[in-house]
Parts: structure tokens; sequence; C-alpha cells
């Protein structure tokens, strides 16, 4: 269901006739279903959300760093490395801000979603809180449209 509602919210992003203005829309949009689930559906967000990938061993189901292609509890994180490989694909995104990408978008969207479930953020109305959500997403994917300098200098 938390993949769902991140491909339901991407699926109604206009843009298709721009790859490249899609390719930028699309990860903003998949946040927004992840960080919107959560307050829909909080004991299924809480669960869904807390599963981590594998990284070692047996059950790591590959090169260790990434999960199975065909695991479906692995689905979300799925669509969001694929959004994240279309902004390179596209040229929106410089190959060298790519790696790890994952894990700052996610991290930072998980981190939103506790504020606004855990109520640390004070309940605000929707509005606002569908506000500081768009500009979550908004930060997340200008930082990955930055060019910056490759590490160890230029």
């Amino acid at each position: 269901m938390l993949a769902d509602a991140m491909a339901r919210v991407a699926a109604a992003t206009p843009g298709a006739d721009d790859p490249g203005a899609a390719a930028e829309q699309r990860p903003a949009a998949i946040g927004r279903g992840y960080v919107g689930l959560a307050p829909e559906r909080p004991g299924l967000f809480r669960t869904a959300s807390g599963h981590s990938l594998p990284t070692t061993g047996e059950d790591a189901g590959g090169d260790g760093a990434t999960p199975p292609a065909d695991s479906p509890q692995y689905r979300s994180y799925d669509l969001l490395t694929e959004a994240l490989d279309e902004l390179v694909a596209t040229g929106r995104t410089p190959a060298h801000n790519r790696p790890g990408a994952e894990a700052t978008a996610r991290s930072t969207a998980h981190g939103l979603a506790m504020l606004i479930l855990d109520g640390l953020m004070g309940r605000p109305p929707l509005v606002d809180r569908e506000a500081v959500i768009e500009r979550m997403t908004d930060i997340i994917v200008a930082g990955l449209l930055v060019p910056r300098g490759r590490p160890g200098g230029a």
C-alpha cells in the first residue's frame, strides 16, 4: 500500500511532453505519496516503512546492497531508485550527485512523516501540512539538480 500510494501520486504528475521535466517531478511526487500516507494510515505506514534493506548475509538477495528485484516489500524503494536514475538519464542530475540519493531522500521524507505522525509539528492543518510536504520535496529535488564539484576538487 505504501508503494501504491507513492505510485498513484507519481502517475498523476503531469509532464509527459518533456521527459526531463517529468523526471524532475517524479521524485517529488513519490515523496508526497510517501509522507501523505503517514497521517492517512498511521499503523500501516509505521509497519511498511519499518522495513530495512538487506545489507549482509544470505537474506541480502544479491550484492548485499540492493534488494531483490522481485521482492514486493521493497517496491517503494525501487520506485524511488527508478525516479532518481531517470533524473540522471535525462541529464537533469549530474551523475556524481546520484550516489546515496535514496538514503538522503528517504530519510528526509521519513523524518517529516514521523514528525507529522508523532504530533511534533503541532498537528498543522491539512493546507499547512501539504505546503510543508511540498517544500520538503522541492528541496530534495533542487539538491539533486544542483551541479556540484566532484569529490576532491573541481
